[in-house]
């Protein structure tokens, strides 16, 4: 008789990230000298969320799949918004940069020192050349006095961002969309993006800040508008990307036997044999509700990490076990003993040992990582797999 570990991967997992998680833990395995042999339940190629190649609920979707996510695209987007309104990135600064502590009146304002600096752009030889191209009935101090005459220019000088670089190069992509839509609304020629990038910047070092890098990256810092562009024009490729986390999720909870009953298939391949369900995620409710519904022989341990289903069972989301006004609850008889992971750090992870009998134990680990990197780094864990060794070590 051979003990089985047998792996449950959780919710969007697909070929790729199924074959490197195999990898990695057959390493550590092997580091820790577990007498296991190790096997794969990779049900996200046979009953995981799928999408027709002909995908006709999402508007776009054909023309929006290839857009990549570069700096390139970031760039764009940001430039995008700023031809149409100029002055969005400082009203969005505004917004999102908080109000201004009360400042000392002795102490030069920050916003008033860097309003200064930008009225003085109006005998800087760079716009002026600039302006001739782009904008020959105006003056440099009248593309100013546009922009500073406007709401957004005159709430960002007085939030809490108010005089920093972010505030400055704001200011200075400003000017450059400004003269953009002028000759736009003209029917002039245009500055490509390195023309625009180019005077931004130089226009932002006249205003005391370095504007250099990428302009997508100050895209990433504006709220709802720049998000809205990106997420439209890349629909189709974000649907590709994360529509299996989600539609996994879905699938289970509409039609979750399918999921069960492969696993069950799976269990069923080691009759001779003792089975330890290592599941992750989704993999952990799938593993429970299959061992409350089928209760097989011979599986001898359940091990869960970053798993929902005893928060399910909380809000009575299980299909297979229903909530109970007692507790702890009881287990059938034959489920195994069960050892369950969580991460302060993970969300999706929770507590089991409140709530059901003394066959559950849980245990804390610590990545030291934000959500949601959290969730999926159990794996290279090493405290995590010295907790698993010894768990191992008793089956």
């Amino acid at each position: 008789m051979s003990k089985i570990l047998l792996f449950v991967h959780g919710t969007g997992v697909r070929q790729a990230g199924y074959d490197a998680s195999m990898k990695l833990i057959e390493h550590q395995l092997l580091a820790h000298r577990c007498n296991v042999k190790l096997e794969g339940c990779f049900w996200g190629g046979s009953v995981g969320a799928t999408l027709p190649d002909e995908c006709r609920s999402v508007p776009g979707y054909g023309n929006t799949r290839s857009i990549g996510n570069t700096a390139e695209d970031a760039d764009l987007a940001l430039w995008d918004l700023l031809c149409r309104e100029p002055t969005t990135e400082l009203g969005m600064l505004a917004t999102s940069g908080g109000v201004m502590a009360a400042y000392p009146p002795h102490l030069p304002h920050p916003g008033a020192q860097l309003g200064q600096r930008f009225a003085g752009l109006a005998r800087d030889p760079d716009l002026a050349r600039a302006v001739a191209d782009l904008a020959p009935e105006h003056t440099s101090a009248s593309i100013l006095s546009l922009i500073s005459e406007s709401p957004a220019y005159a709430a960002a000088e007085q939030c809490g961002a108010a005089g920093t670089p972010s505030h400055g190069a704001a200011l200075a992509r400003a000017v450059a969309a400004t003269l953009q839509y002028l000759a736009l609304e003209q029917g002039l020629p245009v500055y490509d993006a390195h023309g625009s990038n180019a005077l931004a910047t130089r226009l932002g070092q006249a205003l005391g800040n370095d504007v250099r890098g990428p302009v997508g990256a100050a895209l990433m810092s504006l709220p709802s508008w720049g998000a809205t562009w990106y997420s439209r024009t890349r629909r189709g490729r974000l649907t590709d990307q994360g529509y299996a986390a989600v539609g996994d999720i879905l699938c289970y909870q509409s039609h979750g036997d399918a999921l069960r009953d492969f696993l069950l298939r799976k269990i069923a391949e080691f009759p001779d044999d003792q089975v330890i369900l290592f599941a992750h995620s989704l993999g952990g409710i799938a593993s429970f509700e299959t061992l409350i519904q089928h209760q097989p022989d011979n599986v001898a341990k359940l091990i869960t990490f970053g798993s929902q289903s005893p928060f399910l069972y909380e809000i009575d989301a299980l299909s297979r076990l229903r909530r109970s006004a007692e507790l702890p609850v009881s287990l059938p008889d034959r489920f195994p003993p069960w050892s369950n992971f969580y991460d302060l750090n993970d969300p999706l992870s929770y507590l089991a040992g409140g709530l059901f009998d003394s066959r559950v134990s849980d245990h804390e680990v610590q990545s030291g990582l934000p959500f949601p990197a959290a969730h999926s780094a159990y794996l290279r864990n090493q405290p995590f797999w010295h907790l698993v060794s010894s768990k191992l070590a008793l089956v």
